[in-house]
């Protein structure tokens, strides 16, 4: 089956999108050193310098961006970093997706 000359037309009913608004973090809820699991590093050390968040992964160390939901980064490279806050909206654990794998961790 070929189609050609074909011309989609909207009635102008869908509704624009809205942008994601992200409520703005303290970095310093992120600060602390975390216990990793299944790395070959036993910690991941986050601080704020320089006013961005920086981890410390064994003998790399980078800042990270805000994305676009509450308590999540990225790094240039590519990994995603989730923060997990408890009942009393205190962060507590860390997890680390990079190359397809998850790492946990969990703040001291």
């Amino acid at each position: 089956m070929v189609v050609t000359n074909t011309t989609f037309i909207s009635d102008g009913s869908a509704a624009a999108a809205k942008p994601i608004v992200v409520p703005k973090a303290d970095l310093n809820d992120y600060i602390g050193k975390y216990k990793m699991t299944g790395l070959p590093f036993p910690y991941i050390e986050v601080s704020v310098q320089e006013g961005k968040l920086t981890l410390k992964a064994g003998e790399q160390v980078g800042a990270v961006s805000p994305a676009a939901e509450a308590d999540r980064f990225t790094s240039p490279e590519g990994s995603v970093i989730q923060f997990t806050r408890d009942a009393n909206k205190k962060v507590t654990k860390l997890q680390l997706e990079a190359s397809g794998f998850k790492f946990d961790g969990v703040k001291e």
